[in-house]
């Protein structure tokens, strides 16, 4: 087994992050991100900019006249799990797939992108990890609003007030303050729904503000009452990704329904505030 791993692990391959992006401009997952998952400035220069290369809007593609951006996404391993001096814990030993995405990206028109992750339900099986349904993204990016350095994001989508995404990491520990939150309320690595307007991109100052349907206690007849800030300096070049040096400033008030434990009832809205600091340092050596 070991011979076979090791070989397999020495096989020449290519891999890409967004297949969709990988196959319609012909990068690998390097040109936008510094170590898999995560994003390097390039990275996210594009996602900001709409998923339209920076400096190539006259001569961009949209689906219509690219390759279909459409693509699935998986992955394998050998899970190993065993629970000692636990009585009736469940164990398991072997192979496994685990997770699948079903994705799609690009540009609907000069102006407006989008991004599509779908989570199809799987029942568990041997050999196949089970999932529950869900959209992780859907949303639209309505770039240069007016001709002005301003955009706007409607959908499903990942807050910028997370300022490390816990979907692109490539540890645990830095991010576990992001699942930290009051009973029942919501957490910062979820995504979520609503509105997020982005000012700046072009300049070193960045803004931005967002409204979101926030915590899953809500109901469907509440209105989205949680709102947030972000402003955000970057000096040098890059985003403060892997160049530059970034120190940013996050503020977040919003109303949810806490879990009857802390002594609230459960049809009471209650209003939270959260506010953060957050800096990246870069440094090269030569």
């Amino acid at each position: 087994l070991g011979i076979v791993v090791a070989l397999l692990a020495c096989l020449p391959r290519t891999s890409s992050a967004i297949p969709v992006f990988a196959r319609k401009y012909g990068f690998n997952c390097t040109m936008c991100h510094s170590s898999y998952p995560r994003l390097n400035d390039f990275g996210v220069r594009f996602r900001n900019n709409g998923y339209l290369l920076p400096g190539h809007g006259a001569i961009e593609k949209t689906i219509l006249e690219s390759p279909t951006p459409l693509a699935l996404r998986t992955g394998a391993g050998y899970v190993f799990d065993e629970f000692k001096n636990v009585p009736g814990a469940p164990f398991q030993r072997g192979f496994q797939v685990v997770g699948l995405d079903i994705l799609s990206a690009g540009l609907l028109s000069r102006k407006i992108g989008y991004m599509l992750i779908f989570v199809p339900g799987i029942t568990e099986a041997p050999g196949l990890a089970g999932q529950d349904a869900s959209l992780e993204l859907a949303n639209l990016v309505f770039r240069e609003i007016g001709g002005s350095p301003v955009s706007l994001r409607a959908g499903r989508f990942e807050p910028a007030y997370a300022a490390f995404s816990p979907k692109r990491r490539l540890s645990d520990s830095p991010y576990e303050i992001y699942n930290y939150s009051f009973p029942a309320g919501p957490k910062f690595s979820d995504t979520q729904t609503g509105l997020e307007l982005r000012c700046g991109t072009r300049g070193p100052m960045r803004a931005v503000a967002g409204l979101i349907q926030g915590s899953g206690t809500n109901r469907s007849s509440d209105n989205p009452q949680d709102g947030y800030l972000r402003l955000e300096g970057v000096l040098g070049a890059g985003e403060g990704q892997t160049v530059g040096q970034r120190i940013g400033l996050v503020g977040y008030l919003g109303r949810a329904r806490p879990d009857a434990s802390v002594g609230a009832p459960n049809d009471d809205a209650q209003s939270f505030r959260r506010y953060g600091v957050d800096a990246s340092r870069n440094a090269t050596s030569v």
